[in-house]
């Protein structure tokens, strides 16, 4: 699959972030050369018109009857969360089903009985799948693919600096299994399937007298910004349709003539002033009225933001980068008690690397160009209306 961003600087390309981090320190003042690089994702559109009608239901079917061209099985990876449940609702009722729903669980102490933060909600989201197909005549043919990781991965996964380029995942032992690098599957399952990932659509930012702006920001993408080898398609930025229909979408979200106490403008900044963070709104189900429940109920809930918390010296800087979320803080301390074999191989390449993690934790996140709306002047009146209204 050909990637579908860069990072462009001085006529070059560089496809992972990391390799443009890494060209940037080759240079004298390397935060203002990576200041002037280029995020691009290639797909997006230059603009989008608020009049044009897509039905998300034929976009999905169009798109994955080409998906389906090349005769190779689909295989939907879910993990049970926001993304993945959105994508087997549309595939579901557009009557385009995955040949396979492939849900990996991750157990790296070998332990049952505890709830791993790794595969709490992977856990749940098989049994989902399993009742799903069995009451869903749509899936009548689709196959549940359960692919279980324990503690050999992940003494494996450690026992190197590999695991050390997946920057997304903040240098957590959350970076045992980056889903969307298959874990565990052969290079031949790699290219015998297609597989297809929850998407990502736009941010959006609102300045007072303006229309809101999209665009995306290159962490917001996960673990696909680490690897030059695109193993997945993504629902949403891989298909055009999918894309304008998700942030038209969102566009009335944000601009609905509604004054109650609810609603407020201000408050419907996706990211914080770095970017880094990866924010949907609140409910899916406010976007898309057909959207189901989400199985995880944003388990993967910040805890207080990273760059809120006063770095304290004495704790363990791989400690404090495990407070950015849930999921990576009830591992830590998982790890921390059980101390198994892996997590000393890790906390040791942690340290001896950690000069270089503290400056690759340093650059902010890129955005895109932003994503324009069509009829300026037509929606500059409406959302001064809105704002005068408030």
């Amino acid at each position: 699959m050909d990637p579908t961003f860069g990072y462009h600087i001085h006529d070059q390309v560089f496809h992972t972030r990391l390799d443009f981090i890494e060209y940037c320190e080759k240079h004298d003042n390397p935060k203002e050369l990576f200041d002037l690089g280029e995020f691009r994702v290639y797909n997006l559109p230059k603009h989008i018109d608020t009049s044009e009608k897509i039905d998300p239901i034929d976009a999905t079917a169009r798109w994955m009857d080409k998906i389906k061209a090349d005769g190779k099985p689909t295989v939907l990876l879910f993990g049970g969360g926001l993304d993945s449940t959105l994508v087997l609702d549309f595939m579901i009722r557009s009557n385009h089903p995955p040949d396979y729903i492939l849900t990996t669980t991750i157990d790296p102490f070998d332990n049952a009985h505890f709830l791993s933060g790794l595969d709490m909600e992977a856990r749940y989201s098989l049994r989902y799948t399993k009742e799903i197909i069995d009451n869903n005549s749509v899936l009548r043919n689709t196959k549940i693919w359960h692919n279980h990781l324990g503690k050999d991965y992940a003494e494996k996964m450690f026992a190197g600096n590999e695991w050390m380029r997946t920057l997304t995942l903040f240098h957590s032992v959350e970076s045992l299994a980056p889903h969307k690098f298959l874990p565990g599957l052969s290079d031949d399952d790699k290219n015998r399937y297609t597989f297809i990932k929850g998407g990502n659509f736009p941010k959006v930012k609102i300045v007072d007298g303006e229309p809101p702006q999209f665009y995306l920001v290159d962490l917001q993408l996960g673990t696909a910004i680490d690897t030059p080898v695109k193993y997945t398609y993504d629902f949403i930025l891989d298909n055009p349709e999918m894309f304008k229909y998700m942030t038209l979408q969102y566009y009335k979200q944000v601009t609905k003539e509604d004054t109650s106490a609810e609603r407020s403008l201000e408050n419907m900044f996706e990211c914080h002033t770095d970017h880094s963070d990866k924010r949907y709104l609140k409910d899916f189900n406010k976007f898309i009225p057909t959207m189901p429940p989400t199985l995880d109920k944003r388990f993967e809930t910040l805890l207080p933001w990273i760059e809120d918390l006063k770095v304290d010296e004495s704790m363990p800087y791989y400690s404090y980068l495990h407070r950015a979320g849930l999921k990576s803080w009830l591992v830590y301390l998982q790890a921390e008690w059980m101390q198994p074999s892996w997590f000393q191989n890790y906390k040791k390449t942690f340290m001896e690397n950690e000069e270089w993690i503290r400056r690759m934790h340093s650059y902010s996140g890129k955005l895109t160009d932003i994503i324009k709306i069509k009829d300026l002047e037509k929606l500059k009146e409406k959302y001064n209306k809105i704002k005068s209204q408030k």
